[in-house]
């Protein structure tokens, strides 16, 4: 019973939630673009389950870019939602983002 304790207490709130697989779609360098993966985990993984991946092979539910259009050559957008940030995404557009990605996720009826 103590190591289920102990497992909640150091576990994400969202650990039991449904697991996002996103795709981050920037004109970045890899360095930075990395960084800014970093970011947005630290920012979306307080709220919702999310795995960031650069992969199209490991079927994303979501891309995020910041750029208005696709950097790639192959078209998916039928496929895949997309959102588009801005290169300036700060901690106050973090509550509309979350919200965003849950309506696309899961419908209009979350909070």
């Amino acid at each position: 019973m103590r190591e289920i304790e102990a497992f909640l207490v150091i576990a994400p709130p969202t650990f039991f939630d449904k697991e996002i697989k996103v795709k981050l779609e920037s004109d970045y360098p890899l360095s930075i673009e990395l960084l800014y993966v970093k970011v947005l985990q630290n920012h979306l993984g307080l709220y919702l389950n999310v795995l960031f991946t650069n992969e199209l092979l490991l079927n994303p539910d979501l891309i995020i870019r910041t750029t208005g259009a696709p950097t790639k050559i192959i078209s998916y957008e039928n496929e895949i939602p997309y959102i588009t940030i801005r290169n300036d995404f700060s901690t106050s557009d973090n509550k509309h983002l979350v919200q965003k990605i849950k309506e696309i996720m899961f419908g209009n009826n979350q909070n």
